[in-house]
This record gives structure tokens, C-alpha cells and sequence, in this order.
């Protein structure tokens, strides 16, 4: 058998295999961008084997750690705990955060949502977020029942107390990580409770060989996102509140290819406590006035190109059931932003025991060079 008729056997299991791996990655090459690759030598002892981006290697890989957040504090974790512990490069594929109130009575928490833990993500010295990102803001929605794992089969999606709120950005392109390498979290807790949040954090992974080269250009997902003030959802007066630059901005020297926008309403009791499940406003008959009539937007990008030129309602961009804003490969230019302009009409019925904050986020990707910040990828 010539070298470029390793079957994954072998090379799982060392041998001749590793020595030429080289020639191995040489019959496996081709972009290392799309995350495709053509397959490798079939081994009939291990069938239905899946084509790897640079390796006939692509075993799943899944890695998990947890971090309890007091309120109004910043926490990290065990970062070893999120390395290949085979000592391979790999790809992360999906980020999964799961959010749960710790010391309330049953696990029981009604404020609870993805805006009340914030987190940033680096890779060695190569930022993944815009600082502390809300977990919300960078994965798009799933029907609420499944963001919110109710307890004990409690009616889903009224303001009922939840055990935990599930989140997952699946990434728009697969993030290399070199052996020995780890994507670092770390949480912001915005004080929107005043219990201690235990944060859950996994990544969906697959190994790659080891010594594995991946293309000269790095895909590197970017994530930012824009926090609105309170707004009084019944209110007798109209109001307003706009982005910064630094909020929903690329300020790296490399294109950002816009994956998607993501648009969420918080509802705060009193203006103090979230009291009902996440972006219901853009779907559910709760307050169906706020985000279907009474908040409108605009948007422009820094170059004065309009996005949404006209005030429109803020489920007529954002979609209702997915809360989001699809735009896969949308080009964003370097060191450019977009301005959000909020604004909220005047309630036929006015009440003031109420007030929303709006999330909107951005995900993406840019290309860097290979080595470029990122330990052991040169």
C-alpha cells in the first residue's frame, strides 16, 4: 500500500501512518475555509467514514465548563477543561451555553435569561467577541420552550419560575485551534438579578490529526452587539436611545462577512427584574403593543448607507420565531460600524410598572493570516 493509501486505521493508530503524515494531508488538501474536504482511503473495518477538512480524521469531540457568576462580577473557568485533551488541533464547530440560578428555592428563577450573563471569547491573543457579549445576542432563537427548561413540566413560556435558559451560536465557519491551544471564556454578570448565575459553557468539536496544516488564511468567527437602555413599555410620553460605534462595530483591518443580525426584548418588572421569558414580545401575546408596534428602529452604517431607512416596527426586521436577521456572507468593511436608532411611540393605556431593554448582536466571520495570535497555529 502506497503512503496515499492510508486508511484511518492506521493512522489512528500510529505507524507508518504518522511518519509520512505529510503525504497524508497532501491527498486531503484543498481550500481549509468551507470546512469541506474530499475524503479519504475507505477502510472497509470502519464504514461511513466523513469527509475532514484537512485530515481523514474528524472524530467528534465534545468539551464542557462551568462557572458560577455572582452578581455584578466577572468570572472565568477551569480553562483546561475546554483543551483537546488528546493533545490535537481541532475545530469548534457550535459554542452551547446553559444559564441556572443558583441558591433560589427549587432552582426556580423568573428573572432569569440570556441577557443577564454576558461573555467574552479569545483565542490566545485573537478576540472573538466585542468585549462581553449578552449569550443572547449572538445565537438566534428556537422556540422558547426550548430556551427555557422549565421544572417539574410547569406551563412553557408565561412568566413561569425556570430552572435554566439554553443558547447555541453555531458558528459560520469552523474556528481552528491549534494543539495545546484553548478558546477562553470569560462572564460578565449584568446584575439584572441578584442571584449567583452557574454558567455551563460547551464547544461541539472534531480532532484533527496531529501536525495537521491548516490553510495559510484562518476563518475567525466575530461576535458584537448593542444594549438599549430602559425603555417604559406603556408609556405617556415617546422615547428613544441609539448605538455608539463601539457597539455594533468591525474594528479589525480584515473584512467582517456578516453572518446574521440578532434583535431580542427583555421585559423588566418595575424596571428592575426580568419577568418574562426571552423576546416573547416579538411572538407572544404578553405585551404584543412594545416590539410589534410601539419600538420601531432604524439603521445606517457608518459610510451613511441606509440599512432600514424608514422607523419600522422591530419584529418586521427581526424575525418573530427566530429573532434574527439572516445576512450569510454580507460584507463589513474594516473598522466600520452600524448606527441603531430607537424609538417608542406613546400607549393608548399608559403604565409605568413595566420597562424593556433591547438586545440587537452581530455575528460574523474575517480571514487572518495563519499565526497571527494564535499560540502553536504558525
Amino acid at each position: 500500500m502506497s503512503h496515499d493509501e492510508l486508511t484511518r486505521r492506521q493512522v489512528l493508530q500510529g505507524g507508518a501512518g504518522v511518519a509520512v503524515g505529510g503525504a497524508a494531508l497532501v491527498a486531503c488538501a484543498h481550500d481549509g475555509i468551507s470546512g469541506l474536504a474530499a475524503s479519504g482511503p475507505e477502510d472497509p473495518e470502519m464504514p461511513d467514514q466523513v469527509a475532514a477538512r484537512y485530515t481523514p480524521i474528524t472524530d467528534p469531540l465534545h468539551l464542557t465548563a462551568i462557572a458560577t457568576v455572582p452578581s455584578n462580577a466577572d468570572a472565568g473557568v477551569n480553562a483546561i477543561a475546554l483543551q483537546n485533551p488528546l493533545g490535537l488541533p481541532m475545530e469548534i464547530l457550535e459554542i452551547k451555553w446553559a444559564l441556572q440560578a443558583v441558591g433560589v428555592t427549587g432552582g426556580n428563577c423568573p428573572g432569569l435569561t440570556g441577557g443577564t450573563i454576558a461573555c467574552k471569547l479569545d483565542l490566545g491573543k485573537i478576540p472573538i467577541t466585542n468585549g462581553h457579549v449578552p449569550v443572547w445576542s449572538m445565537c438566534p432563537g428556537r422556540f422558547v420552550g426550548r430556551e427555557i427548561a422549565l421544572i417539574d413540566g410547569a406551563a412553557a413560556s408565561d412568566g413561569l419560575p425556570r430552572a435554566a435558559c439554553e443558547y447555541a451560536w453555531k458558528l459560520p465557519r469552523p474556528l481552528y485551534v491549534p494543539a495545546g491551544a484553548i478558546l477562553v471564556p470569560t462572564f460578565h454578570h449584568r446584575g439584572l438579578i441578584q442571584d449567583d448565575v452557574a454558567v455551563r459553557i460547551s464547544y461541539s468539536a472534531r480532532n484533527l490529526i496531529a501536525g495537521a496544516s491548516p490553510s495559510k488564511r484562518l476563518a475567525i468567527p466575530w461576535a458584537a452587539a448593542f444594549t438599549s437602555k430602559n425603555f417604559t413599555v406603556f408609556s405617556a410620553t415617546a422615547d428613544a436611545d441609539g448605538s455608539h460605534e463601539t457597539d455594533l462595530v468591525n474594528p479589525h483591518d480584515e473584512t467582517v462577512f456578516l453572518q446574521r443580525f440578532v434583535g431580542r426584548v427583555g421585559s423588566f418588572e418595575f424596571g428592575t427584574t426580568p419577568t418574562v421569558p426571552p423576546s416573547v414580545f416579538s411572538s407572544d401575546t404578553l405585551d404584543p403593543d412594545f416590539a410589534y408596534d410601539l419600538l420601531r428602529l432604524r439603521m445606517r452604517s457608518s459610510l451613511g448607507f441606509p440599512l432600514v431607512r424608514d422607523p419600522l416596527r422591530f419584529n418586521a426586521v427581526f424575525d418573530p420565531t427566530t429573532r434574527s436577521w439572516e445576512l450569510p456572507g454580507t460584507e463589513m468593511p474594516p473598522k466600520s460600524y452600524y448606527n441603531v436608532a430607537l424609538s417608542s411611540g406613546i400607549s393608548a393605556v399608559p403604565a409605568a410598572d413595566q420597562q424593556a431593554q433591547v438586545f440587537i448582536g452581530l455575528t460574523g466571520w474575517r480571514e487572518i493570516e495563519r499565526g497571527a495570535g494564535i499560540g502553536g497555529a504558525a
